[in-house]
């Protein structure tokens, strides 16, 4: 149960850069977003440097993620 709030971020943070990035927002538009602060004072981490790098990989991953289908995303195997 310790991993549902974690969990929880995760899911949140990568709908709305997903939603962010669909509507065109480049990387720097994401990051001034600051999607990172309502949870910025659970974890760990808390640094400018750490938030970017954190927000830039969920960028770069979702431009590549499969769609939903039935609620699920199949994603590719490597």
């Amino acid at each position: 149960n310790d991993l549902l709030p974690y969990r929880a971020m995760l899911v949140d943070i990568l709908a709305k850069v997903t939603a962010l990035r669909n509507k065109g927002a480049s990387l720097k538009d994401v990051l001034a977003a600051n999607l990172t602060k309502p949870y910025d004072a659970s974890t760990l981490g808390d640094t400018q440097q750490s938030k970017d790098r954190f927000i830039t990989e969920v960028y770069d991953e979702v431009k590549d993620f499969p769609p939903v289908v039935d609620g699920k995303r199949a994603m590719p195997r490597h």
